[in-house]
Order: structure tokens, then sequence, then C-alpha cells
């Protein structure tokens, strides 16, 4: 092998890129080094660097993907298989992900999540997705767009869905060119009519999505979770924020409520449950909007599965419930439920709950603001399960999180 193929292939292989731009790098230098080998100080060698730098520059991938701050691996590895075993118990009324089935197989079951998350790792990157329309908090907007723009090695690009046909988008070109040192592309996308159907408007997405409200901003360890835990789990959506919606099979109404905060306790809901128990504290079968990470192939499904009674309720009303819709949508084709991560505080969040959120922001969430929040939302519950004609919403205990990581998986 020539010494310029050598030099592509040491530097390619630093960069933690895939083998396919590894390749292609190595190719070009090879190429650009000539039949001749060239001696470590020689030009061939700068010549090769030369050669795989422009070929992973015209690949697409960005600059070099940071490692990951110490111990991250090793605590979400930890965090995912205790998630595994705990859908295992579930196993008569949910079947578990692929990834937690192969893991009971093994005699090692932590090597081979600690593996899996390295594929994960190497996969596709996030495209960061945020639903915004306030021109008041347009400040705080940059600060989160140009904050996502720097997290090149997870981040591919950010999308702002700019929902209000009455003003401009502000100008994100700072964010963009702050995105174009750390290889993250600044998109924003304006739309004629003001609804949250936008939001399910895939044009401009990657594969993977982290679709968000504009009053919430993520750390580094979060937004490298989210990539990773949804690439473990394609087919489930991940969230921040649990909630339970019960409808009863004697035709009663739906209940709706945060899975720890009420009743606090548990329910008689065993027509709902194939196991016969009552419902713990931790039993979730949905989560909120403000925060959801999944694929483009299930966002690209809610304009087209997602019933038309359904999409015209989003537009015309107020909850519009577009959320539960998505799960609606989402445990009808996968059968699985959705994740609920829990984060530490440090690793962001709500931004209008911080201690110096300003008052200017002119992002009061819609439920602080709306009498009978929860009652509407119940209601949704019956609704959107009637525009669908099941009750397709598939129960766990299971969650992963920072905040709870030592309670088995719960």
């Amino acid at each position: 092998m020539r010494a310029p193929l050598l030099w592509a292939l040491a530097l390619a292989s630093a960069r933690g890129d895939g083998q396919f731009v590894l390749l292609r790098a190595a190719k070009a230098a090879a190429a650009a080094g000539g039949d001749g080998a060239a001696s470590p100080g020689g030009g061939g060698r700068f010549a090769a660097l030369r050669a795989a730098k422009a070929a992973l520059a015209r690949s697409g991938d960005g600059p070099p993907r940071r490692p990951p701050p110490p111990g991250f691996n090793k605590e979400l590895a930890a965090i995912v298989l205790r998630y595994c075993r705990c859908r295992g118990e579930e196993r008569r009324w949910s079947q578990p992900p692929k990834v937690c089935d192969s893991s009971g197989d093994l005699r090692d079951p932590s090597r081979y999540v600690r593996d899996a998350m390295r594929r994960a790792v190497g996969g596709p990157k996030l495209t960061v997705a945020i639903l915004t329309y306030l021109p008041s908090a347009a400040a705080r907007l940059r600060e989160t767009v140009c904050h996502y723009a720097r997290m090149g090695g997870v981040v591919d690009r950010v999308l702002v869905q700019w929902n209000d046909a009455k003003s401009k988008p502000p100008d994100l070109s700072r964010c963009a060119a702050v995105g174009a040192k750390s290889g993250v592309r600044v998109d924003v996308r304006a739309f004629a009519k003001n609804t949250l159907l936008n939001r399910y408007d895939a044009k401009g997405m990657g594969s993977n999505v982290l679709l968000q409200d504009d009053d919430v901003r993520y750390g580094d360890r979060a937004v490298r979770t989210f990539h990773v835990v949804s690439a473990l789990f394609p087919r489930s959506v991940v969230g921040v924020n649990g909630r339970l919606a019960l409808s009863y099979a004697g035709g009663g109404p739906a209940t709706y409520y945060h899975s720890d905060k009420a009743p606090g306790g548990f329910l008689e809901d065993g027509a709902r449950r194939r196991d016969g128990r009552n419902t713990s504290r931790y039993l979730y079968n949905m989560a909120t909007g403000t925060t959801s990470v999944l694929k483009r192939a299930l966002i690209e499904r809610f304009l087209v599965d997602v019933p038309p009674a359904s999409r015209a309720y989003i537009t015309d009303h107020k909850p519009t419930c577009e959320d539960m819709t998505l799960h609606f949508l989402a445990s009808n084709a996968t059968r699985q439920p959705p994740i609920w991560f829990e984060l530490h505080s440090t690793d962001g969040g709500e931004l209008d709950k911080a201690p110096d959120a300003p008052a200017t922001a002119g992002g009061v969430q819609m439920h602080l603001r709306v009498a009978g929040w929860t009652d509407l939302r119940a209601t949704c519950v019956d609704r959107v399960a009637r525009d669908f004609r099941r009750f397709p919403l598939v129960q766990t205990n299971c969650r992963m999180g920072y905040k709870h990581a030592a309670r088995d998986g719960r």
C-alpha cells in the first residue's frame, strides 16, 4: 500500500467518519499520491492529506464528530439496558423492541448494547426542527438556533418553521455563519398559514428529526442522548414529558393526566391492561409535543395517514391535540409505546420555566392560559380514538432517564 494511502486512512480513521467516507478519502489520496511511495516528510504525504481532506469535504459529512463526554457511553448503555429489562417484563402485552430482544439472548447484554450504541453514533445526524411564530421572541430564537448550530458532531441541520404569515422571519445569518464553521446547515421555511400541521411538513428534514417548540433548548448531552436513543429504538417516539390517557371499555369518558402527579397512586383500569394488575403511578402511553424525536418516515405519514377529521381539528381548535394525534398514529403503525426520557435539569428544557426567563419572551404556555386544559385534553382522547376507530396507545411502566436512572428502569 502506498504511503499516501496510509496517511489518508489514518486521517479518515482519526476523524471517526463512516467506512464509506474513509474509503472515498483513501482513494482520492492514493490518486493524488501517484505511483511513487512518499516518505513521511515528502510532498506525497501532504498531497494525500489535502486530497483526503477535500474528499471528506465533498462527502457532506461535515467536520469530525466530537467524542462524547467522559462516561457518556457507559452511563447511557446502563440506562438502555435497564429499560430493556423492564420492557422484557411487559412482554405479555407489548413486544419489546428489537435491540432489547437481541440483548436478552446474549451472554453479555451490556456489551451488546454498547456495540449497538457505537453503531448508532456513526449513523445519520439529527435535524432540529423548531416551530415558532413569535416576533417578540426573536432574540431567544436566535440564541437557540445558534446553540444548535454549534453541535456539528451530532446535528446536521437546524430548520426553523416560521408559522406566521403576517410577519417576516427573524434574520438568522449569524447562526448560519456559526453553522458553516461546524458543518450545520441553517434553513428557514415560512408558511402561508398558521397551523400546527406545518410541523409535519417534512421538506428540508433529514432521516432523524428532533421536533421541538421554540420555548425549549437542550444541551450537548441531551442532544447526543436523543440521537443515540432514537437510532436504537427507531419505531418509538422519544419524548421528555410523559402522559397517560385512559379509555374505558364501559363507554365512560377518558382521563388524561401527568403520570407522576395525579391521581398519584393506582387506577382501576384492568380493562386496559392485559396482565390484570392495577396501573402503577409510573404508567404512560404518550408524551407531550414540546419535544419529539422520531424518524422522518413517520412525520411524512402524518399528513397522509391521520384521519381527515383529526387534521381538520388541529387547524380549527385549541388545544389542537396534535401531539396526541402523533402518538395515535405512531402506536397504530408500530404497536410500540413512546419512550419517556427524563433529563436532568442541567440538560436543558423549557425556557419559560427557567428562573431568568425574560417576561417579554411571549412564550407563555397555552395550558397555563386555557381554562379546563386537562379536561379538554381528555375529550381529545375520545375524539381521536373515534377518528382512528380504535385505541392503539400502548401502555408501559418503563422509562429512561438521567434524573431517576437508578430507579430500576422506571
